[in-house]
């Protein structure tokens, strides 16, 4: 059967638990087909679920697939292929399920831990196990990633089994993809996996914005942006030597950054060579409850600044082809301000009480509920307040 090359043989260990999902783009829980802490890749690769999620997108059932995929966002970015039942281990894994991070950003809800020194003898245990079938799956591996749910650099055991990486496969048919914040891509930390130099290898640096202030806060760090420019320069470095093959910069369009997103760019094109702009939509979460983080969604047509950002949205340096905007230059879903929207019976006191309880509940917390009675989706797109 042909389905979805993202679910034909990918795999992303991507939190502490040892979930494994077969598509970051897939609504949750669906998209997790296994567990690496009671589970093996053979297992997991063939799951009941697994093959129940190729199925229906063999048979041209997208249904669960959320809006924001980017295979889907775009023309022929959504690749079709023969689904193999004999590979037992992904060619395609993307390491990501150490939490760590040196950022807070607002708009992320995930809760990281940030010291990987001390790690809970818990959580050793877990990972020690997590970390010991991912190393049995490596050599089959024929494209690898780091990240993309914490930082990088701040993942010791990521770091280490990438500097272990050594295919079985010929090094022309391997490529790798690392996804940072940039922060701490500089010369010494890029020497622990040099290794991956020798393969095909692309780099997504994602980046808040330049402006000393809004950087902080949406980065949630006191280092100054000076120390990211530097360490986009060294990635420049390498990517003009050719041991990056790919150079990826992005960021999170929002309330914050708008106004500075044409300068932003390009400086990404022009200073820093990027061979490719992604212009990420914010997806509702975060750090806030719902009546704050509203206001960080500047593509809704209810915001008060929606109109400069349609406006700033038409400067030509979006149109050059390097640019992919995925939706982010698109009106977003999310209507009007929590505080004048109520689709809640209030009539019981269930109603009446979750009403003023999901306003100040953590964003977390708040909609994990919603989630089980069907009041938001995967993205955080609420149907009913």
């Amino acid at each position: 059967m042909k389905t979805c090359s993202k679910l034909a043989s990918f795999a992303q260990a991507f939190n502490a638990e040892g979930d494994v999902r077969i598509c970051g783009w897939f609504k949750h829980p669906e998209t997790i087909i296994g567990n690496l802490v009671k589970n093996e890749f053979p297992e997991i690769m063939h799951s009941t679920q697994a093959m129940k999620i190729r199925n229906m997108v063999a048979n041209g059932d997208f249904s669960m697939c959320c809006n924001t995929c980017p295979f889907l966002a775009e023309d022929g970015r959504l690749q079709m292929v023969d689904y193999n039942d004999k590979l037992d281990y992904p060619e395609e894994l993307s390491i990501s399920f150490e939490q760590y991070c040196n950022y807070k950003c607002t708009c992320c809800e995930s809760n990281f831990q940030h010291d990987a020194c001390n790690e809970l003898a818990k959580i050793k245990e877990r990972y020690d196990i997590i970390e010991s079938r991912i190393r049995d799956a490596l050599p089959y591996v024929k494209h690898l990633g780091g990240h993309g749910t914490a930082e990088l650099f701040c993942s010791p055991r990521t770091l280490k089994l990438l500097s272990e990486w050594n295919p079985k496969a010929p090094k022309e048919e391997c490529d790798v993809f690392l996804e940072t914040n940039g922060s701490l891509f500089n010369e010494k930390n890029w020497g622990k996996i040099e290794n991956l130099g020798d393969y095909h290898l692309g780099v997504c640096i994602t980046v808040m914005s330049f402006n000393e202030i809004v950087y902080q806060n949406l980065s949630g760090t006191s280092m100054p942006v000076s120390n990211l420019e530097e360490c986009l320069k060294f990635v420049r470095s390498l990517r003009d030597k050719g041991i990056i093959n790919y150079l990826e910069l992005a960021t999170v369009v929002q309330e914050a950054n708008y106004l500075e997103l044409p300068e932003m760019t390009k400086r990404f094109l022009d200073e820093f060579g990027a061979d490719c702009v992604r212009l990420r939509p914010i997806f509702p979460g975060g750090i806030y409850d719902r009546n704050i983080q509203w206001f960080f969604d500047v593509r809704n047509p209810n915001h008060p600044y929606y109109s400069m950002y349609k406006k700033v949205m038409e400067n030509k340096i979006f149109e050059d082809e390097r640019v992919f905007k995925w939706r982010g230059d698109l009106d977003s879903p999310l209507g009007p301000h929590p505080v004048y929207t109520t689709d809640w019976h209030v009539n019981s006191w269930k109603g009446f009480t979750w009403k003023h309880l999901r306003n100040i509940l953590p964003m977390g917390i708040s909609r994990k509920i919603e989630m089980s009675y069907g009041q938001v989706d995967k993205n955080g797109v609420r149907h009913k307040f």
